[in-house]
């Protein structure tokens, strides 16, 4: 938006622009059209007199609705549709014309419904990850001490089934970001945490003692001896913002009370949040050097090298980026994951099988880094060999073409 300074009540060349001020992303508009279907209530096919046009078969739905400033609007409305969704599925509404002749329906409970973040095939929960309104069902493990609308998260799943999301597939929310400088955390890192304040508490259990605001959550996650209540992980589905640009990232809008989880947390080989993953069997010190420390926690920013010796190569990384003095790491979120693979010379992934009625007749094979061997009495079968990276350069026991064997008794299982 900007104010401009007129000359006589109009937009002339002596115009100015007196300041300029630049929104951020509003969430009003993605959150105030979505539901929660809670209960599914049955299905009756609209009939049309006999004519044969339109016999949709309408469905009816308990949900959780939400409205305007991501409010909610109703916990337990009925509503109904022609879309078929199931429970524990989020969908976008709008008003729709509600079909003639059925009981109890008419154009202010009829929605045409879009499934969100439904798991059908090729869309699931993760396409919503880096919106600003995500959805996924999770574990809240603690509310921190510091500030109690603050709740620490774990195991990251679809809304309807179970299938976890790890590694790159995670929701932004479980990385740190520049902006979380503004939470003032101090040491506290801010990855896999979310903002509960102000969310609207769905809690669908039949059970007494409903967990309905942030101090009946704190009471299990953080566990209270006053209460008789033990530390309690509670699975829950969220409705949140995971737009990393967005003012209200990390806001949670819905919470939907499951009940009590298990959770294991794992342990870490070290304190810090970077990670470097080496070949089987290598140990650090052959491996590389720098100032990488990884007891030492990083922010968004920061910067180590990590330099490799002779024989490794990076791999896949996340969290951070290489420079391209190719040792150089600058953190981008957190957790940072680095990757290193070797390339020494190997033969380990060179194989040869052979007919099993002629299997005593042959002699032992043997396998080096130039050719394999398979002796039959007299006969000898030398196999020539498409170079792998390592040896393509430098090896003149290697030739650029695929292995060849005409014996009909032989079969090549691996070529690489």
């Amino acid at each position: 938006q900007a104010c401009v300074s007129l000359k006589d009540g109009k937009v002339t060349g002596d115009s100015a622009v007196k300041a300029v001020v630049i929104k951020r992303e509003s969430t009003d508009a993605s959150v105030s059209n979505l539901l929660y279907i809670s209960k599914y209530l049955g299905s009756a096919t609209r009939h049309d007199g006999g004519t044969g046009n339109n016999n949709n078969i309408v469905y009816s739905y308990e949900v959780v609705m939400m409205g305007p400033g991501g409010k909610l609007v109703d916990d337990d409305l009925t509503i109904y549709s022609y879309k078929n969704l199931a429970i524990g599925q989020f969908a976008r509404y709008t008003k729709a014309t509600a079909p003639e002749g059925m009981d109890g329906v008419n154009n202010d409970n009829f929605y045409d419904l879009r499934g969100y973040g439904v798991y059908s095939g090729s869309s699931h929960a993760y396409d919503t990850f880096g919106r600003s309104a995500a959805v996924v069902k999770s574990t809240v493990i603690e509310s921190l001490k510091a500030n109690k609308y603050l709740l620490k998260l774990a195991d990251y799943d679809e809304t309807t089934v179970t299938r976890s999301f790890t590694g790159d597939n995670l929701p932004k929310i479980a990385k740190e970001w520049s902006v979380d400088n503004n939470l003032d955390l101090g040491d506290i890192k801010a990855e896999n945490l979310v903002n509960a304040r102000g969310v609207a508490w769905v809690d669908l259990r039949d059970v007494k003692n409903k967990i309905d605001d942030i101090d009946s959550l704190k009471d299990y996650v953080n566990g209270n001896p006053d209460k008789g209540i033990e530390k309690t992980p509670i699975r829950v589905t969220m409705l949140f913002n995971d737009n990393p640009d967005s003012d209200d990232f990390r806001r949670v809008y819905l919470i939907i009370i499951h009940g009590p989880t298990s959770y294991t947390p794992s342990e870490p080989d070290h304190e810090g949040n970077v990670s470097i993953t080496l070949p089987a069997g290598a140990a650090a010190a052959d491996v590389y050097s720098g100032t990488v420390d990884l007891d030492k926690t990083y922010k968004p920013g920061d910067s180590f090298t990590v330099v490799l010796k002779p024989g490794y190569k990076f791999g896949p990384i996340s969290g951070a980026t290489l420079g391209v003095d190719g040792t150089t790491f600058t953190v981008t979120s957190i957790p940072v994951s680095i990757t290193v693979t070797s390339t020494k010379p190997t033969t380990s992934n060179l194989k040869v099988a052979y007919d099993t009625d002629t299997a005593e007749a042959l002699g032992e094979y043997k396998v080096d880094a130039s050719t394999v061997r398979i002796n039959k009495d007299s006969m000898r079968a030398t196999l020539t060999l498409t170079a792998p990276e390592w040896a393509a350069p430098a090896s003149s026991n290697f030739a650029d073409s695929d292995v060849t064997l005409t014996a009909a008794n032989f079969e090549i299982v691996n070529k690489e």
